[in-house]
C-alpha cells in the first residue's frame, strides 16, 4: 500500500513538472517578446542607451519571475486535488526551495540580460552593475513565494476541516505548524557594517544561513511592518536569533541622577550599542528567550537585566568561535563544522572592532559617513523652483520607502527628469548605476 502510494506521488509530480517547463517555455517566450518590443521602441527613438531601458528590461523579467512562481504555485494545488499525500510539511519544504532558487537564478541573470540587450554605452547604466539591487529584488519574490505557499496550506487544511473524511493524512499535515529551517539566523545588528558582515561570513562557514534585515522585513509583506511582527515573522523561518552588540553610541548616566558609588561607565561616556538593537534584543527574549543569543563584540556599557544570560563574547580566538557554535547548535541550528577549518578564521572579528568616534581624519571614513542635509539660514526663503524641488524630493523619498525600492525613474526628458538633474547637483538624488536615481540623504 506504502509503495502505491509513493508510486501515485512520483507520477504526479513527474506530471507536473512536464506542466510546469511547458508553461515556462510560454513565459520566457512572452518576455523576450516584451523586451524586443522595449528595445525597439528604444533605439527609434535613439534612447536605448537610457537608464529607462535597464529599468523596463528588469521590470520584465522582474514579472517573469513571480508569473513562474505563481503558475508553479497554481500547478501544486491542482496536483495536491488528485494526490493529498502531497500535503506534507516535506512537500511543502521543498516546493519552496525550488521557488526560492527559481527567484534568485532570474535576479542574478538580469544584469546579463540588460548588457546584452541594451548595450553598454550609456551614462546611466553600467552593465552588470548593482546587483545588490537584485538581491533585494529576489527576496521580495522569496517573500512572496512563501506568503503564496502559506496561503495554499492553509486553503487545504480548510478544505479538509469541511470535508474530515476524505483525506486525513493530509489535514494533519497541513493543519501542523511549519518548523523553522534550523539552518536560518536572524542577525540583529547597528550601524558596524564590517561586524555585521564578519558575523554573516562566520555563521556561512559553519553551514547556517543568515537573514538579512530587508529579508525580514519583506517577510511580513506590509509596508511599515511593526518591530514585532518582522520578529514574528522571522522566527517562521529561523531557528535562533543572534543580537549583535557592538558599541555604536556613547552614553553615560546624567550628572543629576549619578551617585557616589556608581561604576566608571555610569559616570564617563561608554560605547553602547544602538537603541534598537537593545529593544530587539529585549523583543526577542520575551518572544524566544531559548532561541536569542546576545554575542558582544569589543567593549560597550553593560545592562544589568541580561549580564550573562545567553552571552558569548565573539573573537578571533577559536574559544570564542567554538562557544558560539556551540549556542547555536545548542538553539538547535545546523551547524557543522566536524572536519572542517575554514570556520576558524571565517569572518575578521577582530578587525570589526571599532571606536565609536573617528578622530583619524580619514579621507575613506569621510566619504563612507551618512551626509546630512544642509539646512537652509532662517534668513534665506526658498523660491518657488526650490520648493518645488524639496517637495517633488520627499514624494520621491516616501514612494520608494513604501515601494521598499532604491531607485526612481522619471521619463527622460520630463519636467520630473529636469528636477532631478537639479536634486543630483544640491547633493539630494544620485544617479542609479542601472539608470534612474537614488536618495543620498535622508531628512
Amino acid at each position: 500500500m506504502a509503495q502505491r502510494s509513493e508510486d501515485k506521488i512520483e507520477k504526479a509530480l513527474e506530471l507536473e513538472k512536464i506542466q510546469r517547463a511547458k508553461a515556462i517555455e510560454h513565459l520566457n517566450r512572452e518576455c523576450d517578446a516584451e523586451v524586443s518590443k522595449i528595445i525597439s521602441d528604444h533605439a527609434a527613438r535613439g534612447i536605448l542607451q537610457s537608464g529607462s531601458t535597464g529599468a523596463r528590461t528588469a521590470t520584465a523579467h522582474l514579472a517573469r519571475a513571480q508569473k513562474i512562481i505563481d503558475e508553479t504555485i497554481q500547478l501544486r494545488r491542482a496536483t495536491i486535488q488528485r494526490v493529498p499525500e502531497l500535503a506534507t510539511e516535506q512537500y511543502f519544504r521543498k516546493l519552496l526551495e525550488d521557488l526560492e532558487r527559481t527567484a534568485d537564478t532570474i535576479c542574478r541573470s538580469i544584469p546579463e540580460h540588460i548588457a546584452r540587450h541594451a548595450g553598454s554605452g550609456g551614462t546611466r547604466m553600467r552593465p552588470g552593475g548593482d546587483r545588490q539591487k537584485f538581491a533585494d529584488e529576489a527576496m521580495k519574490l522569496k517573500a512572496h513565494a512563501r506568503r503564496e505557499v502559506e496561503i495554499m496550506r492553509r486553503e487545504i487544511e480548510l478544505a479538509v476541516m469541511q470535508q474530515p473524511g476524505r483525506a486525513e493524512p493530509a489535514m494533519q499535515a497541513a493543519s501542523a505548524e511549519p518548523q523553522p529551517n534550523p539552518r536560518r539566523v536572524f542577525v540583529v545588528h547597528g550601524r558596524n557594517l564590517k561586524a555585521r558582515d564578519a558575523m554573516f561570513t562566520f555563521l556561512r562557514s559553519v553551514n547556517l544561513d543568515p537573514i538579512e534585515w530587508n529579508e525580514a522585513v519583506a517577510f511580513t509583506g506590509e509596508g511599515s511592518p511593526f518591530i514585532g511582527e518582522i520578529l514574528h515573522r522571522a522566527f517562521s523561518q529561523a531557528t535562533a536569533v543572534v543580537v549583535l552588540i557592538t558599541g555604536d553610541d556613547l552614553a553615560r548616566l546624567g550628572t543629576r541622577f549619578q551617585a557616589v558609588g556608581d561604576p566608571p561607565h555610569e559616570k564617563e561616556l561608554t560605547p553602547q550599542a544602538r537603541p534598537n538593537v537593545l529593544f530587539e534584543a529585549g523583543m526577542a527574549f520575551g518572544r524566544h528567550p531559548e532561541r536569542t543569543i546576545l554575542v558582544t563584540l569589543g567593549n560597550s556599557r553593560p545592562f544589568s537585566d541580561i549580564a550573562g544570560r545567553n552571552e558569548v563574547r565573539v573573537s578571533d580566538r577559536p574559544e570564542d568561535r567554538q562557544a558560539l557554535a556551540g549556542r547555536l547548535k545548542t538553539a538547535g541550528c545546523d551547524v557543522r563544522t566536524e572536519h572542517k577549518t575554514d570556520w576558524l578564521q571565517a569572518g575578521d572579528f577582530d578587525g570589526a572592532i571599532q571606536t565609536p568616534d573617528d578622530d583619524s581624519g580619514d579621507a575613506e571614513a569621510d566619504r563612507n559617513a551618512p551626509v546630512l542635509p544642509v539646512p537652509v539660514p532662517i534668513e534665506t526663503q526658498p523660491d518657488d523652483s526650490e520648493n518645488e524641488e524639496l517637495e517633488v524630493f520627499k514624494e520621491v523619498r516616501h514612494m520608494l520607502t513604501e515601494k521598499h525600492a532604491n531607485t526612481w525613474t522619471p521619463e527622460i526628458g520630463s519636467k520630473e527628469d529636469r528636477i532631478a538633474e537639479r536634486l543630483v547637483k544640491r547633493g539630494w538624488l544620485v544617479p542609479g548605476p542601472m539608470g534612474g536615481y537614488m536618495v543620498r540623504r535622508r531628512f
